[in-house]
């Protein structure tokens, strides 16, 4: 079985988050005095917020298939490694780092995630939708909603 759909799949994600992380910057959501030097608790936790968004990238960047990651010279053991930090080490998490993480390294992703869509003979927004319309059926399937409890009843 080819791996093609999942990393169809994982980089649709890849780039809706990283649009949802550039829109954020961009409305001033997200700010360097923000996510580098919080002054409140909402503060915080939009850092947090944009930390869990580098976190979803690396999860699904490490996922790719060998062949998907030769399309561009990015570094994937560090993508794959920065979710590794935010999963396992939260206290060693350097905000500064993740600020320019998400500034001046994710433009580089977006970019490759569009290469990827042309090289397959589609667009980005195309294999989100396709993405999109594949979770509606996958939960229209299902007779039991998933659960996402720590006491799953």
């Amino acid at each position: 079985m080819s791996a093609r759909p999942n990393d169809d799949r994982r980089v649709a994600e890849m780039w809706e988050t990283c649009a949802e992380i550039a829109t954020r910057i961009a409305d001033g959501v997200y700010s360097e005095e923000i996510v580098v030097s919080p002054s409140n608790k909402v503060e915080e936790a939009l850092g947090e917020a944009l930390a869990y968004g580098l976190q979803r990238i690396g999860e699904d960047a490490s996922r790719l298939s060998f062949d998907a990651k030769t399309i561009d010279k990015l570094p994937w053991d560090g993508i794959a490694g920065l979710r590794n930090i935010l999963s396992h080490d939260y206290p060693g998490i350097s905000w500064d780092q993740i600020w320019a993480t998400a500034t001046e390294d994710l433009p580089s992703l977006r970019n490759y995630c569009v290469k990827y869509a042309e090289l397959h003979g589609t667009t980005i927004q195309e294999l989100v939708e396709l993405n999109h319309a594949s979770l509606r059926q996958a939960d229209a399937g299902r007779e039991d909603p998933p659960t996402h409890r720590w006491d799953a009843r």
